[in-house]
C-alpha cells in the first residue's frame, strides 16, 4: 500500500452470502481521510460468501485481504488471526452482518487516536431487516446501551494494546468478544454518535443455530461469572423445557385424561406458553391480518426454536 496503514477492519465471516456485500459496501463508502485495509478471515463458509468476496478483492486488491480457512475456529479465533496479519495501528473488528454510517469508523477511532481510551464501542446499532416476520416477532428495532459510561465488549481498539494481551479466548464461542474484558479489566468508552445497522436472525435456521450457539458456552461463562448466575441459568432451562413440552403435552391430556383436574393440571405449561407468547413484544404491522398471522403462527414457532436451539446447545455445553 502506499500510505502507511492506519486502521485495520477485521470481518469474520461464516455463510453470510446475504450480509457480506453490503457490509463490505458500507466500509467501502466511510467518509475517512486516513488509510484502511479490510481483512476478511473465512471460518470455511460453504456457501458464495468467498466467491463474493473475491471479486471485491479483485477490484479493491489495494484495500481488501482474504484469508480463508480450511475449518471454523469460530469469530474470536478468525478475529485474533486477522489481528495477526494487520497492519494498522488499530483494529476494528466488524461483523459481517453489519452496515456501516458513512461516518462510523472516523467516529469509533478517533478518541483511540487522540490518546483518550485504549478502546471504544457504539452505544446503538439499529435492526436492518425489520420487514421480515421472523425479526418482527422479536420485537426489536433498536439495540442500545443505557446508562453505562463504559462497555464490557469493544469494536475498536489499538493493535498494540490487543496483541500483548493475546486477543480474545475463541473457546467461549458467541461470548468470546466478552473474555477481554474478563482478562484484562479494560471497558471500551462508549461513542455515541458512531451508528451502524445489524441483522437479526430472519430464518428459522438462523434462530435455532444462534440460539444453540449462544447456550453451548453459557455454561462456562456462568461459571467464570460473567454476566449469568446459576439462578437465572437454571430458570432459564426450566422455562424452556416447559415451552418445548407444553404442546405435545396438551394434546397428550385431551386424548388420555378424562378427568378434569387432571386435564387442567397438565395443561399449566401449555398455558404458560401461551401467556409467554401473548406477552412477547412484537412490531408494529400495517394489518390486523398480519397481527394475527405473527402471533398464531410466527410467534409460537420462534419460542419453540429458541428453546430447542437453547437446549441443545446447554447439552452440548457438558461434552466440552
Amino acid at each position: 500500500m502506499e500510505n502507511q496503514v492506519i486502521i485495520s477492519v477485521i470481518i469474520p465471516t461464516y455463510n453470510e452470502e446475504k450480509h457480506i456485500a453490503a457490509c463490505l459496501d458500507s466500509l467501502l463508502s466511510q467518509e475517512i481521510s486516513l488509510p484502511i485495509e479490510i481483512i476478511i478471515v473465512d471460518n470455511g463458509s460453504k456457501d458464495k460468501t468467498i466467491k463474493i468476496v473475491e471479486k471485491y478483492v479483485e477490484s479493491f486488491s489495494n484495500k481488501i485481504k482474504l484469508i480463508k480457512l480450511g475449518k471454523n475456529i469460530g469469530p474470536g479465533g478468525a478475529r485474533n488471526l486477522g489481528a495477526k496479519n494487520a497492519l494498522g495501528e488499530i483494529l476494528v473488528f466488524i461483523d459481517a452482518d453489519m452496515v456501516l454510517d458513512k461516518k462510523y469508523i472516523e467516529r469509533i477511532v478517533m478518541p483511540i487516536m487522540l490518546g483518550e481510551t485504549i478502546s471504544t464501542t457504539h452505544t446503538t446499532e439499529y435492526i436492518l431487516n425489520i420487514k421480515n416476520p421472523w425479526v418482527k416477532v422479536q420485537g426489536q428495532k433498536v439495540k442500545k446501551i443505557y446508562g453505562k459510561e463504559a462497555g464490557e465488549a469493544f469494536r475498536a481498539i489499538r493493535k498494540d494494546f490487543f496483541l500483548l494481551k493475546n486477543g480474545f479466548n475463541s473457546s467461549y464461542g458467541y461470548h468470546d468478544d466478552r473474555t477481554f474484558f474478563k482478562k484484562t479489566g479494560i471497558k471500551a468508552k462508549l461513542i455515541e454518535d458512531a451508528i451502524c445497522y445489524h441483522n437479526n436472525p430472519d430464518t428459522i435456521h438462523e434462530i435455532f443455530r444462534r440460539n444453540k450457539w449462544i447456550a453451548s458456552t453459557l455454561l462456562l461463562i456462568t461459571k467464570e461469572k460473567m454476566g449469568v448466575n446459576i439462578k437465572e441459568l437454571i430458570i432459564s432451562i426450566i422455562i424452556r423445557i416447559i415451552e418445548l413440552v407444553s404442546i405435545p403435552l396438551f394434546i397428550l391430556t385431551l386424548v388420555l385424561f378424562n378427568n378434569i383436574w387432571l386435564k387442567t393440571i397438565f395443561s399449566i405449561p401449555f398455558m404458560f406458553f401461551v401467556y409467554l407468547s401473548l406477552r412477547q413484544k412484537i412490531l408494529e404491522t400495517p394489518s390486523l391480518k398480519e397481527k394475527i398471522i405473527l402471533r398464531l403462527f410466527y410467534v409460537p414457532l420462534y419460542r419453540l426454536t429458541k428453546s430447542l436451539g437453547f437446549l441443545i446447545g446447554i447439552l452440548l455445553s457438558f461434552t466440552k
